[in-house]
């Protein structure tokens, strides 16, 4: 199965940069995050991997990844969280009037997160399980949990405000994207699905890399441009080896997580693919996003040099971002550890 990228889906890329790009990046992403997420909204980006069954525009998980891509490069605010992680979560949990009311609420606007990488367990009405760090736990109205119920898995979907959920900021190395601790101790969910776990996983995993191979081109392009316009014994820095060499292993690792990010999103779009191909997919991608990130912002910051570590550059907000989307859902080593050994 392959795809192409249409004229529909060039337009929304086009879009969401031309909306994203413009402006004061550090208004956008945190003081005023509030009016960026606003517009996301009135635009319909939430619902972009939403299908249309259940009230959104029905371009899968390869129109969503598309969409993050183009969010990644200005460090989108909630989007990744509310549409990648908790939207995708809850699409693959399948047409479920409680999963279309949920989904219903994020395309109205509801900011929404995953919360996932510990057990958790519903019992009765009640959800249990502590998570050390969820993204935008403090700006979420509802959480998206994984969770076990009778020996089967289950999405459990809280408010916010509910009265069993408790969040806890913490310090994080993406100062775009908050993190907090969330314990949910009888939390009541106003929605239980049944789901398979490991599909969930891979749509979340494949956002995340989505948005991880959208920051790594945007870092490289402001180092080749440095890069060509800096001029140094006579001669621009980018005519020199060490300077240049460093970015073409950058560029050539951008373009093998791009091509396993839309390889995985094709997969998890095919209602025939295999459940185990799909999960092997979506590991290679996010492993491999997350190396092109982080090896795409360290070599921006020394392409630029003292300039690159100042907090007006641009630069050290796509390094925090690298360093904390390596750690959500798998690091590089455990994920290629886990396709090795078939445990993805």
């Amino acid at each position: 199965m392959g795809f192409t990228i249409d004229d529909d889906l060039e337009e929304l890329c086009a879009s969401v940069r031309a909306v994203l790009e413009g402006g004061d990046l550090e208004r956008r992403v945190a003081d005023d995050w509030r009016a960026t997420w606003a517009t996301a909204v009135e635009l319909g980006w939430p619902t972009v991997g939403i299908p249309a069954e259940l009230g959104g525009l029905g371009l899968g998980q390869v129109g969503l990844s598309l969409l993050l891509e183009a969010a990644g490069r200005s460090l989108g605010p909630v989007i990744v969280s509310t549409a990648g992680l908790a939207g995708a979560a809850l699409t693959q949990a399948g047409p479920d009037p409680a999963t279309a009311d949920a989904l219903a609420r994020i395309g109205a606007g509801a900011v929404a997160t995953l919360a996932t990488g510990a057990p958790a367990t519903v019992e009765g009405d009640r959800l249990r399980g502590a998570f050390p760090v969820v993204t935008d736990a403090t700006r979420a109205d509802m959480f998206v949990v994984p969770a076990t119920r009778d020996g089967r898995d289950v999405l459990a979907v809280v408010e916010a405000t509910d009265p069993g959920a408790s969040v806890t900021a913490r310090e994080g190395p993406d100062h775009s994207v908050p993190i907090a601790a969330v314990v949910f101790d009888g939390a009541a969910p106003f929605a239980v699905v049944p789901v398979a776990a490991a599909a969930v996983l891979a749509a979340c995993r494949t956002s995340v890399a989505a948005d991880l191979v959208g920051g790594a081109q945007r870092a490289l392009e402001l180092a080749v441009a440095y890069a060509c316009a800096r001029r140094q014994f006579g001669r621009v820095i980018g005519e020199f080896q060490a300077v240049k060499h460093p970015l073409a292993e950058v560029y050539v690792q951008i373009e093998r997580a791009r091509s396993l990010t839309y390889r995985a999103a094709v997969t998890i779009d095919d209602p025939e693919a295999d459940p185990r191909v799909v999960a092997e997919a979506a590991a290679m991608a996010k492993a491999a996003a997350a190396e092109a990130a982080l090896g795409a912002a360290k070599v921006g910051i020394q392409t630029f040099g003292a300039v690159g570590t100042t907090w007006e550059n641009e630069l050290h907000r796509h390094l925090g971002r690298a360093r904390q989307g390596l750690a959500l859902l798998g690091t590089p080593r455990d994920l290629y550890l886990g396709v090795a050994a078939g445990a993805v």
